[in-house]
């Protein structure tokens, strides 16, 4: 495949607790505790690339505490292999690697402590160790590895430079109008994986140093569909690619979901500042079948 551009597709058969309709996130509004494991196994046609299975387990603990609550989110992870297929086709699973040590071997994480303060009947603001992607970039269908695609373009926008797990606030819920809500972040662009692949992230030097991540989206609501459209953007301006001068990470997103009974349908959407990220574009297309306990999904996706 040619530097810079990526076609993926991806096919899902599971065995689901009935249709996925709930926003990624849903599990830790109310108190009480969830969590799962996960086994990828996946080949490839290529010699070069070994095939592997890998594992994951995801705890999430909400705490009252009156008005307020505390949310944890524990994740583990076993080792990639350096040359298996999450390693060297990381798109195809976006549940490999999440949790690693600066060795780059499996280990168990605390990666979010929040504390949640209720602002209305929709409204929360989350303080702490934060994943940005539980309120910007969100889908019904297309958002969560360890449920429903494992494949990365299927999880989050690949043009998106999220950070992994960073100190920041984000705002979930604010009502603009009976059919219209607005979600932000702002948080570090140091996240803990950040922080485990160069000793000295707070360097000036450091390629990593990308100041501060925001993100704002809008999201309309209908009972048959949501559509969100948002930008993003790192506040330290980075070397361009072609050498002359220097730019800033930005970009624009949007997703689509739409939901007829037991039809899903997700369509996602990026732009990013081409002179000095590789991903300057994005389109995906998602849909999945569920009824009982069974569904089955397909994917496809162009990164370029």
């Amino acid at each position: 495949m040619s530097a810079g551009r990526l076609i993926a597709l991806a096919v899902l058969l599971a065995a689901l607790p009935g249709p996925v309709v709930a926003q990624a996130g849903a599990l830790d509004r109310s108190p009480g505790i969830s969590g799962g494991f996960t086994l990828v196994g996946q080949t490839t046609s290529d010699d070069r690339i070994t095939q592997e299975l890998v594992g994951s387990f995801d705890f999430r603990l909400r705490l009252p505490l009156g008005r307020l609550a505390l949310a944890f989110y524990v994740e583990g992870n076993t080792t990639p292999f350096t040359d298996g297929v999450s390693t060297l086709v990381p798109e195809a699973n976006a549940d490999a690697g999440t949790a690693l040590g600066r060795d780059f071997a499996g280990r168990v994480q605390l990666s979010e402590v929040r504390l949640v303060v209720p602002l209305g009947d929709e409204l929360e603001v989350h303080g702490g160790l934060v994943d940005a992607t539980g309120f910007i970039d969100r889908s019904v269908l297309a958002n969560d590895e360890n449920l429903v695609f494992v494949s990365a373009p299927f999880v989050n926008n690949p043009t998106f430079l999220f950070p992994d797990y960073a100190p920041g606030v984000a705002m979930d819920g604010l009502a603009l109008g009976s059919s219209l809500r607005m979600e932000a972040a702002v948080t570090s662009s140091n996240g803990i994986a950040e922080r485990l692949a160069f000793p000295n992230p707070d360097d000036p030097d450091d390629e990593l140093d990308r100041g501060i991540f925001a993100a704002v989206s809008a999201t309309w609501l209908d009972p048959r569909y949501e559509l969100s459209v948002g930008y993003w953007s790192h506040t330290k301006p980075v070397d361009r690619l072609d050498g002359a001068g220097t730019g800033r990470e930005r970009g624009a997103f949007s997703v689509l979901d739409v939901v007829l009974g037991d039809h899903l349908l997700t369509g996602r959407a990026g732009w990013a500042n081409g002179n000095v990220l590789p991903r300057e574009g994005f389109l995906g297309l998602a849909y999945f079948w569920g009824a009982r306990d069974t569904g089955g999904g397909l994917g496809v996706s162009r990164t370029g």
